[in-house]
């Protein structure tokens, strides 16, 4: 849910996460990650798409290891978020 103002109603053990769009653009985002407040804010980052249907974040596991995760919107009617 997200609401007109375009923020989520996460409960304080989230990190609620947006497309990283301009904000003054008229499309709503349609997509949305919740990250838990277990994880350290240093061991994730935003990853930078140009869509408002899309949002994806870089986290670090242990290992050093890179995870990339998405979260795509897709209302079946077009595939551009793809």
């Amino acid at each position: 849910y997200i609401r007109p103002n375009q923020a989520s109603r996460a409960s304080r053990n989230w990190h609620s996460v947006y497309p990283d769009v301009n904000h003054e653009d008229p499309q709503h985002p349609h997509s949305l990650l919740l990250v838990s407040t277990d994880i350290p804010t240093d061991a994730w980052s935003t990853i930078p798409l140009p869509s408002t249907n899309i949002t994806a974040i870089k986290l670090q596991v242990e290992g050093g290891k890179i995870l990339h995760i998405f979260n795509i919107y897709n209302d079946c009617k077009h595939n551009h978020s793809l």
